[in-house]
């Protein structure tokens, strides 16, 4: 069940290389669009005088851009439903290491695995490896996604007494 995915008390090498597929997504032609104009305009806020070359076209290109396949793919984990006890805060993102880029329209599946747990009252911290995978099950891309997971049933000052206690 992967609601017990965590419920651990501590660390245990027995829960790493466990498996969720958390889905199929699509990125459409308006999404990509928006996603290249939100770059395009940051880009320009960053660099005085119009808009970078590497920037120009973006929309109009069938590749899609590494931040917008991880975004997707950080979405389909928590559409999942294995945190619906938990708060949900991305802590981290690796590089995307881009294998076979995906393109528009392309049905694109998220496998994630478990690299990394640790718990303590309350809190929980899970490293993913997440892999995107094409239709025939070729890897298209990796990345590596850390998440803190805050337990909705706990007790808050119980979560406080214990983020202090690992502290000291």
């Amino acid at each position: 069940d992967h609601r017990d995915l965590h419920s651990f008390p501590t660390r245990r090498s027995s829960d790493l290389g466990d498996v969720v597929i958390a889905g199929t997504f699509r990125v459409s032609p308006r999404e990509l669009t928006v996603h290249s104009r939100a770059q395009t305009q940051t880009a320009v806020q960053a660099v005085a005088g119009g808009v970078p070359a590497k920037m120009r076209g973006a929309a109009r290109s069938s590749e899609l851009p590494a931040a917008l396949l991880v975004a997707n793919a950080v979405s389909r984990l928590r559409q999942a439903g294995m945190f619906h006890d938990y708060q949900v805060k991305v802590a981290h993102t690796g590089r995307a290491r881009m294998i076979s880029r995906p393109v528009l329209g392309e049905p694109v599946t998220v496998v994630a695995t478990v690299r990394y747990r640790s718990a303590r009252q309350g809190l929980s911290h899970v490293t993913y490896l997440v892999e995107l995978r094409r239709g025939n099950g070729q890897v298209a891309t990796r990345f590596e996604v850390g998440v803190d997971l805050v337990d909705t049933q706990a007790d808050p000052a119980e979560i406080g007494r214990a983020s202090c206690r690992e502290r000291v």
